[in-house]
Order: C-alpha cells, then sequence, then structure tokens
C-alpha cells in the first residue's frame, strides 16, 4: 500500500496496488471508520476498465482483405451452399459453379485510386473486367430464353455501396455471401468499396493527413500524439453537453408516450398536421399528388425491455469515460471518413500543386498523362467517378475515352499500363459492351454513407439509366439530398436520341429504422453512448447548423422535410419506415440496428424490402424473377 497524508485535515489515504473484490464487509468498514476513502480507487479502476473495454470493443472486427490471388480466383459456390449465408440463391438465373469477386467489386484506396492488389491497381483492367462479367452474364440471360423458347430480359445492373464502420475485407465478404442471392434475383451486382475501419481511419487522420490530403513528410507525422491528445481533452471537455444530450434522447425513447417525432403510425392527436401521414394502406396505393410512406400497422408495437433498460442505466459510470473517447476520436474518425468517401469521387492530387516536388509521393503519372487524365474526367478523377464517366460514354455508344485509355500521337487507342491485349481485342469487347448496355437499368443501393456517394454520383452523372435510386439510412443531410434528388427528376432525360426529353421513369427510395430504434440502439453492450450512428453524426460529429443539415436516414427529419422536394421527385418517392420490435425466426425480415440493413435475410436488394408492394408500381419490376416481390424471412 501507497499512503498519502493531507496535512490540512489530517485525512489518510489509501490506495491499494490491486483491488481486492473478495474483500469482506467488515474490513470494508473498517476502512470507513479510519477514513479511507474507497471513491478515487473505484473511479481509477474503472476508468481503467472502460478505456480497455472502449479499445476492445474498437479493435473487434479488424480484418485482412483477401491477397491479389484470391480476389481474382474463382469461389465456388458448391462448397459455400448452407455456409455462411442466408439468403436463397435458387431459380434459373442464380449463378452455377463459381463467381469471380474481381468480376463484382471496385476498390477505392484512401486516396481514390485502385489499390495495387486490386485488378493490378488498373483501372482500364478493372472497368472491362466487371464489363466483361455483365457481358458474359447477359449472354447467358439469352441463352437461358433461347433455351426456354421466351426473350429473357438482361439483367439489372446494381451498384452497391457500403457505409461507414465498414473494413474492405468484411465488405467483400458480404458480397461473396450476396452476389449468388442478387444474381439469382435478376441482377448483376458490382459492390463499390473502400475501407471505413475506424481504428485504421483514426491512425491515418493522425499520422498522414493534413489539410485534406494524405501527406508521408516527418513533421506531419510529429504531429500524432499532440492530435491524440487534443482530441481526448477535447472530449473531455464538452463530455457534460454529451451527457445532456444523451440523457435526453435516452429518456425521450424510453418514456411510456414518446413525442410526436417518435411515433410513426400511432400519432397523438396533438401533434400538428404536417406529422400526420396517410400510408400505402390506407390509401389504397402510391399517392399521386405526393411522395408515398409505407409502414406496417404494428410499427410502433414492442415489447417492454425493463431488463436492458436496467443494464444501460448501471453502466452509466462506464459511459462517464467512454463517451468522451467516442465523442473526441470519434469526431476525428468521422473526418477521416468523410475524406476517404469523397476521394473515391474527386481525389485530393487534382488539388496538390505541389506533388512532383523532391520528396513527395504522387501516383506515379508523368505531367503529361496527369494533364490528361484531369482533360477527360473533369467531374472527378477518384476511381468511382471514372467508373461512372466511362460507362457513360458507352451507353452513349462513344466507347472509350482517349486519354483515360492512353492513345498514341495518331489517336489510335493503345491500352494503359498493367493492361494487356490487341487494339482488335478491345474493340471486339467495346462493342459487346455497348450492345449489352444499349436497353440497361442500374439500381443503386447506398448504405449509411454511401447514400452521400449517390449524391455525387446522380449530380454529376443524370444521365445514365436509373431505374431505382434506394438509400437506407441515409446518413447524407436532407439539404443535399433534397438538392441532388429535386433537380434529377425535375430535368429530363437527354442521354440517346430515344429518351430525349422524356420524363425520368426512376424511383426513389428511402429506408429507415423505426426512431425509437435509431434513438436507443446499444452499441458495445451499453458500454459506450446509445444511439445510431445516425445519431451521433447529428449530436456529436456535425452537429446541425440548421435542421435541414441534420441526416435525412432519420424518419423525423424525413417526415418533416418530404414536402420540401420538388412535386416530380415526391410523386416517384417512396419512404419505408422499418417496424419497431425485431422479427421472430421465420418473419418477415426487419432492420432494428442501424448495421442491419446489409444482413444476408434483409435481402435488401429486393423491391419487396423496399415496400413496393401495394403501391401499384409491381409492374416496374416484371422483368425480375417473382421471388423479388416477396419479402426475405428472417433466419435463425
Amino acid at each position: 500500500m501507497k499512503r498519502t497524508s493531507n496535512r490540512k485535515d489530517a485525512m489518510i489515504e489509501i490506495i491499494p496496488s490491486r483491488f481486492d473484490t473478495s474483500a469482506s464487509l467488515s474490513f470494508r468498514t473498517a476502512l470507513r471508520q479510519r477514513g479511507v476513502r474507497l471513491w478515487p480507487v473505484f473511479f481509477d479502476r474503472l476508468s481503467r476498465i472502460s478505456i480497455g473495454v472502449a479499445l476492445c470493443v474498437l479493435i473487434s472486427g479488424c480484418a485482412t482483405p483477401r491477397s491479389a490471388k484470391e480476389f481474382a480466383e474463382p469461389v465456388s459456390l458448391v462448397s459455400r451452399v448452407g455456409k455462411e449465408r442466408s439468403c436463397e440463391a435458387t431459380g434459373p438465373f442464380a449463378p452455377a459453379g463459381s463467381i469471380r469477386l474481381e468480376q463484382h467489386v471496385l476498390v477505392s484506396d484512401s486516396e481514390g485510386n485502385i489499390p495495387k492488389n486490386r485488378h493490378d491497381g488498373s483501372f482500364s483492367k478493372a472497368f472491362r473486367t466487371i464489363m466483361a462479367g455483365y457481358v458474359e452474364e447477359f449472354n447467358r440471360r439469352k441463352r437461358l430464353g433461347n433455351a426456354m423458347g421466351k426473350d429473357s430480359p438482361p439483367p439489372r445492373l446494381l451498384f452497391y455501396f457500403n457505409g461507414g464502420l465498414n473494413f474492405q475485407a468484411d465488405v467483400e465478404a458480404q458480397a461473396e455471401r450476396q452476389i449468388p442471392c442478387m444474381m439469382a434475383d435478376g441482377y448483376y451486382p458490382v459492390f463499390f468499396v473502400w475501407d471505413t475501419g475506424h481504428i485504421p481511419s483514426y491512425w491515418e487522420q493522425i499520422w498522414n493527413v493534413y489539410d485534406g490530403q494524405v501527406r508521408h513528410e516527418p513533421w506531419v507525422k510529429l504531429r500524432a500524439p499532440f492530435l491524440f491528445g487534443t482530441h481526448v481533452i477535447s472530449g473531455f471537455s464538452g463530455a457534460p453537453v454529451d451527457y445532456l444530450v444523451e440523457g435526453r434522447r435516452f429518456w425521450r425513447a424510453v418514456r411510456g408516450i414518446p413525442p410526436c417525432s417518435m411515433t410513426v403510425r400511432n400519432t397523438p392527436d396533438y401533434c400538428p398536421e404536417e406529422q400526420r401521414v396517410r400510408f400505402v394502406d390506407q390509401q389504397g396505393g402510391a399517392d399521386p399528388n405526393e411522395s408515398t410512406v409505407y409502414a406496417a400497422p404494428s410499427a410502433d408495437l414492442s415489447e417492454p425491455e425493463i431488463g436492458s433498460l436496467l443494464g444501460y442505466s448501471a453502466l452509466f459510470p462506464v459511459r462517464l469515460f467512454s463517451a468522451p473517447l467516442a465523442h473526441g476520436l470519434g469526431d476525428a474518425t468521422w473526418e477521416n471518413y468523410l475524406r476517404r468517401t469523397r476521394t473515391t469521387i474527386r481525389r485530393t492530387v487534382e488539388f496538390d500543386l505541389d506533388r512532383y516536388a523532391p520528396g513527395r509521393i504522387h501516383d506515379g503519372l508523368n505531367p503529361d498523362e496527369f494533364r490528361k487524365v484531369n482533360d477527360s474526367f473533369t467531374k472527378g478523377t477518384g476511381v468511382f467517378a471514372r467508373f461512372f464517366e466511362t460507362l457513360l460514354q458507352y451507353y452513349k455508344g462513344k466507347r472509350r475515352l482517349c486519354s483515360e485509355w492512353f492513345c498514341d500521337e495518331s489517336r489510335t487507342l493503345s491500352p494503359d499500363r498493367g493492361d494487356s491485349g490487341s487494339s482488335a481485342e478491345h474493340k471486339s469487347d467495346d462493342d459487346a459492351i455497348v450492345s449489352a448496355l444499349a436497353n440497361a437499368r442500374i439500381t443503386l443501393i447506398g448504405h449509411s454513407m454511401g447514400a452521400i456517394v449517390i449524391n455525387e454520383l446522380v449530380e454529376r452523372f443524370p444521365d445514365l439509366p436509373y431505374g431505382d435510386i434506394v438509400v437506407m439510412a441515409s446518413a447524407a443531410s436532407l439539404r443535399d439530398t433534397r438538392r441532388v434528388i429535386t433537380h434529377y427528376f425535375e430535368n429530363p432525360f437527354t442521354p440517346v436520341p430515344k429518351m430525349r426529353g422524356k420524363p425520368r421513369d426512376t424511383r426513389f427510395y428511402s429506408l429507415m429504422l423505426h426512431p425509437l430504434n435509431d434513438a436507443g440502439e446499444s452499441t458495445g453492450a451499453g458500454l459506450i453512448p446509445s444511439g445510431s450512428l445516425l445519431m451521433w453524426i447529428d449530436e456529436m460529429y456535425e452537429v446541425p447548423k440548421t435542421p435541414e443539415d441534420k441526416t435525412f436516414g432519420y424518419w423525423p427529419t424525413a417526415k418533416a422535410g418530404r414536402r420540401m422536394f420538388g412535386h416530380a421527385a415526391q410523386v416517384r418517392t417512396l419512404y419505408r419506415v422499418f417496424n419497431r420490435a425485431e422479427a421472430a425466426s421465420g418473419e418477415e425480415s426487419n432492420p432494428v440496428r442501424h448495421g442491419d440493413f446489409n444482413n444476408d435475410d434483409m435481402c435488401f436488394w429486393r423491391p419487396a424490402f423496399w415496400g413496393v408492394n401495394g403501391t401499384g408500381w409491381e409492374s416496374l419490376y416484371s422483368d425480375l424473377p417473382p421471388e423479388a416481390l416477396q419479402a426475405c424471412r428472417k433466419k435463425e
């Protein structure tokens, strides 16, 4: 024991080197009678435990991406039947034998480039590999149709964008499980992946990121310990506000009569008029005059959770320490999440005028090649923007872009570095891609931060043939979503002569958790603050300057803002709010946590999951198998 004395009040403090949890009550009583204070001992130990637990929660789930060889090799579907997959890949369109991830996954690294261990770091190889897979599937469908004596519709292109708190390896594993199911439901899926793992993102932010760019100079790394200390101090200095905000939200979520904004169907009579919503089942289909809302009549029902409530309340002393860390360190992590998300569209190297200075690391292009790429991809040189720009050129029948594929001086196409094949082979491939895209329909699905990427891409490339735009628990702001979606629907389709001037036949879907589930979501077994990622964004990481800056994927925000969209957007929009209660095994799948949307048994790619049934829009999906209009069931 270490003894210290306070001369002012002669109080003796005893701080044991090891806290004896088996100490008897009589011993503790004796210590109290002698003036020994155990409260500092409790807080000292509690702080150490909370920090350890927080790190454990953060570190769990870190995964290593598969090698370049594993990425390119076929994945046998026979060996994976019944393993690690909850969705069903059955029917005539289900793939047989194997799939290749390199035909279905496009990865962006931290700076908006293709990693060297994916498609050899070559954009042209990535694009051709993915589109070659689409052409193969297009031709396979035609052969199936001929064998059945009828026309077989082409597969719909499905572009999925992951959200925050996702490691690249985890999203690739998700793709491996779900691609066969998506193909069986009539899609050709492509997963647009960027790493948003928590610890790597935070470490990069303090170790390499300066002024929004990844830098490798020693002076940038020297800032790391000071930044870490600043983040910890900032978190603890703002802790009282966080306690109050989280406490108020937690109380609003658990009280017997929730406020107007926290209800879906059971809206109290005293709520304002804009809170009153007519749902699909009440009006017999989609409303032809305004946006439509789909929610089950039992959406607000749930069983009382007294045990979890008491357990969460009991862990409040732990959150006294974990909440400041979640805010201080999480704020910096969120900044890098956003930077990584936005570099998929426009790389920061485009703004770096010193990129060729001695000692600087750049992307390997010489100045002339860099200028050609910039001139060709004015809407962004990030890998996702380049993919969409190139796809648009093929859809218009213009084939590839010379400046991207490095033409020679005579403007004759030549393969870029890391690629192989003759010009004749490339031209044949180009013709096949153009033919397959002639009547293509594209479905965009973004979860959480994926909605931010979708907004960027739809705004820059509105002339691609989007059939459906689906956002799940969108982390994009109401302001940005309203601006992009309203502008998209109010401007006619213009890319090809046959569609020029015609109104868009696209549908926009916004899927959301029940607001009480957003507000009360428990993370880390209650050891860190409650609330979904959307709550953390609005309350800690990007405090809104006006209500329109709140995240669009939170029902109270969308509910108040749905009439702010233009009329052309409103009549083509469907909101779906899921039930508060978790589905039992065998019932229709129902997400109750922010990350549940990506679960295999949700089948988030099916129109049934979006709430289409009963709207009158079912005929828009007549080219898909009947299973696509059937909800998946929760598995054990």
